[in-house]
């Protein structure tokens, strides 16, 4: 494979699990290295996934974020494609979402509510009197947990019925392989 990626999602009719899978074609193994330690105290994790042709992506668990992604350019010279900060204190003050997987949802929902079944649901108002992103806890936020198998990460995290508002329990599984 020649720096070809894949992106695409996948979701159940209910939503309470989504699937999320990028390939990148990791065959030079996974490297983890700390990525600095949140304000709660906690230590993020930097991994680093490489391929023979020499493209490299960079992941923390913090927010499940690209914080790298170097291909080569037409000279044959490695270039850094996306934009990113040098440590996870960084990304915690970053309030553009950058390299992140946001969710509950995407997007700003007007007055923080909707109707589901005719019920409101009041969501947390962290745009003013909007929600973006999943609030003030959503998943860029939010330390995920890792399965490293040497050629594939897998991430998963767990929003729990009335986080920021949200009826339902939601588990979200990102593979990155």
């Amino acid at each position: 494979m020649k720096n070809l990626v894949f992106l695409f999602v996948n979701g159940r009719y209910d939503f309470s699990q989504l699937l999320f899978h990028m390939k990148v074609g990791v065959d030079m193994g996974i490297n983890e290295t700390g990525f600095g330690k949140l304000s709660n105290g906690r230590e993020a994790v930097l991994y680093t996934l490489c391929n023979q042709q020499g493209t490299t992506v960079k992941i923390t668990d913090y927010g499940a974020r690209i914080v790298a992604w170097s291909v080569k350019d037409k000279d044959d010279h490695l270039i850094d494609i996306v934009l990113g900060y040098e440590d996870a204190k960084t990304y915690e003050k970053d309030d553009k979402y950058m390299g992140a997987i946001i969710g509950r949802c995407a997007n700003r929902i007007g007055n923080a509510e909707f109707a589901l079944n005719g019920k409101i649901y009041h969501l947390d108002k962290n745009d003013g009197n909007n929600h973006l992103h999943g609030g003030f806890s959503g998943f860029d936020k939010k330390i995920w947990s890792v399965r490293n198998d040497s050629n594939c990460l897998m991430f998963t995290i767990e929003s729990c019925c009335g986080e920021g508002g949200y009826p339902g329990n939601l588990k979200v599984s990102v593979d990155i392989y």
